[in-house]
């Protein structure tokens, strides 16, 4: 050991009574976020794995009123073994509940008044396929968050599809993956 080593010592041994170096980092039970806000974050990150990390701290803002930053949520996600990683997504059919919910909604409606627009109108290149889960465990979701590309919309649909008629209003009705149109009385 170096003399200049044996003088630091000494002088922190003068200064302190302990010669033990303080840990780096922040201090154990200290954390930057409060229970509340770990609560909704969680919450948030159970029912919408898919959103980036601005959407969270947002969430939180309006919920409990305390402003994150990304990187204060970053840390917190990695310190807590959460990763961000590919999509997977669990088809709406396999799910009874929502087979049956679907059904009752869809059941009320003349077929005459559905029209379905299937997804290869959806803009990939803008769409989420990442989400953020626990080490060890599939990222998972029900919904594909995808927006409609610049030439697809509902209206080529209408039209063709109410052709003799545009007097009525249409109203959209959205329910999961169908878009449900039904025409009413213009008052």
């Amino acid at each position: 050991m170096s003399s200049r080593s044996v003088l630091r010592f000494a002088r922190r041994y003068y200064e302190r009574r302990n010669v033990c170096a303080d840990k780096p980092g922040r201090p154990a039970g200290s954390y930057s976020l409060s229970q509340q806000e770990q609560a909704v974050l969680m919450q948030e990150l159970l029912e919408h794995p898919e959103k980036t990390l601005s959407e969270p701290c947002r969430h939180v803002e309006g919920v409990r009123g305390a402003r994150l930053s990304v990187s204060t949520l970053h840390d917190y996600f990695r310190r807590n073994g959460i990763t961000r990683k590919m999509l997977k997504r669990i088809p709406y059919q396999r799910c009874e509940e929502d087979r049956i919910n679907y059904r009752s909604v869809v059941s009320q409606f003349n077929p005459a008044m559905l029209v379905f627009l299937d997804e290869c109108g959806f803009d990939k290149r803008i769409s989420r396929r990442f989400g953020y889960s626990f080490r060890g465990y599939r990222a998972q979701t029900q919904r594909w968050y995808g927006n409609w590309g610049p030439r697809i919309t509902a209206i080529p649909v209408i039209c063709t599809q109410f052709q003799e008629d545009f007097t009525p209003l249409f109203h959209l009705i959205q329910w999961q993956n169908p878009l449900v149109f039904w025409p009413t009385e213009v008052r």
